[in-house]
């Protein structure tokens, strides 16, 4: 009889996750190879920036939009993040123009949106089919 200890399967960037409590996207992985941090499977789009912080509020518990330094980690990793998604049929991040909300909030009625070509301050209320939102969920 053969018995293994201590193997655990371990995770890249990219891959497909899924637990009894989560599932999503891996954006981040810990020193283990074990993900840190998902990447939600579905978005909201035609959005504004206060609508979706209160969309990603209603979320289940610790789903939230992701802030700027967790966006920027998600644009560059976005082509193997965006593999998973298209192999599931799911919309993909931050193609052609569209926008993504995160929850760093500027000056003066101002809000954060990642795009293909980076991070600028948008005025809160914009909304179009461009401006989307996808939560994240840090899992340690």
């Amino acid at each position: 009889m053969l018995l293994l200890l201590g193997c655990t399967h371990t995770y890249s960037i990219g891959d497909y996750y899924k637990s009894s409590a989560d599932e999503g996207i891996v954006v981040e992985i810990n020193g283990d190879g074990q993900p840190s941090m998902l990447l939600s499977l579905f978005e909201i789009s035609d959005i504004d920036a206060d609508s979706a912080l209160r969309w990603s509020a209603a979320l289940d518990a610790g789903w939230s939009l992701p802030d700027n330094e967790q966006m920027l980690h998600i644009r560059k990793y976005r082509a193997v993040i965006n593999t998973t998604l298209t192999q599931r049929s799911l919309p993909t991040v931050m193609h052609n123009h569209t926008f993504y909300w995160t929850s760093t909030a500027g000056e003066k009625s101002h809000h954060y949106a990642m795009g293909p070509n980076g991070l600028k301050l948008y005025f809160h209320s914009n909304h179009s089919p461009y401006y989307r939102a996808r939560a994240v969920k840090n899992l340690y």
